[in-house]
């Protein structure tokens, strides 16, 4: 089985977007996951069948293309900011809460036969859960799994209150794993080392998407190694049941794309689109070498 993976990253979808439009069309991925910017792209693309391939890639890319971060968060009214003092978040997240209705067909993603997998943190236990195409509240998990703590709001359904997924696991790679993928693909939008601030934004906004992309940076180095403990184990032994070896292959940018976590209108969330796109082909081409 064959997964497509893509992380949290907020702006950074742009990056996704641009990977996804060149990976997607080249290969059958049975499953697609994510969390946080990246359950959004996971769920628009499972609204399409195999064989819609392209369809869906030119669809994902139009709509991450026309975002504005008032598609994402608006202030509260009247006071902004300041009714995050007795509210649960800084923002309103009700532009998003449109954004998902509109966008994504939970129908669609039903009947398209593939599977999907969208990372959210139980906010009271600390776990993480991994919502599948069959649940009753998809809409919900994808936008508790984008819901950024402080900045949008919690997402309460079936007796819980949930989390950005990104808390726990910038990729859902253990859900992936447990679903029985063995290749999988994982777009990342973080070079191996932190990027550089931008300069030109050091407000509050800024200032917490910087700290939560050092966070996340760390996390995302532990989601990895879970693929390399998995193959341990099965290595060692534990494969019985069927478990099997598992190959991943990241898409990752050489150098960090200096997007603001919230700007996306931003040149340089625009530009991440074309790293995207580059990143996701070479990935391809080294792929078409190693086969022939």
């Amino acid at each position: 089985m064959r997964a497509l993976v893509f992380s949290g990253g907020g702006a950074k979808i742009h990056y996704h977007a641009g990977a996804a439009s060149a990976l997607f069309p080249r290969a059958r991925y049975d499953l697609l996951a994510g969390v946080s910017a990246g359950a959004l792209v996971a769920a628009h693309l499972a609204q399409f069948g195999f064989g819609r391939e392209t369809q869906a890639s030119i669809s994902l890319t139009r709509q991450v293309k026309r975002l504005r971060t008032k598609d994402v968060l608006e202030p509260w009214p009247f006071i902004g900011r300041l009714a995050g003092l007795w509210r649960s978040s800084f923002y309103s997240s009700e532009p998003l809460q449109e954004l998902v209705k509109r966008e994504i067909s939970v129908k669609k993603v039903r009947e398209s036969g593939r599977l999907l997998r969208i990372g959210a943190v139980n906010m009271h236990s600390g776990e993480l859960s991994a919502f599948t195409e069959a649940c009753p509240n998809l809409h919900d998990a994808i936008l508790a799994s984008a819901a950024y703590p402080a900045i949008l709001e919690p997402v309460s359904f079936g007796g819980a209150v949930f989390i950005d997924g990104g808390v726990r696991a910038y990729t859902p790679i253990g859900a992936v794993i447990a679903a029985g993928a063995t290749e999988i693909d994982v777009v990342l939008p973080e070079s191996s080392r932190a990027s550089v601030m931008s300069r030109t934004r050091e407000d509050a906004l800024a200032v917490a998407g910087r700290a939560v992309d050092l966070m996340l940076n760390e996390i995302m180095a532990k989601d990895l190694q879970l693929a390399d403990l998995h193959n341990a184990l099965v290595r060692a032994g534990a494969g019985r049941g069927g478990k099997r070896l598992v190959t991943v292959t990241v898409i990752r940018p050489s150098r960090g794309l200096g997007v603001d976590m919230f700007d996306f209108e931003s040149p340089k969330a625009l530009e991440a689109f074309d790293r995207g796109v580059e990143d996701a082909r070479r990935v391809l081409v080294a792929r078409d070498e190693d086969r022939a």
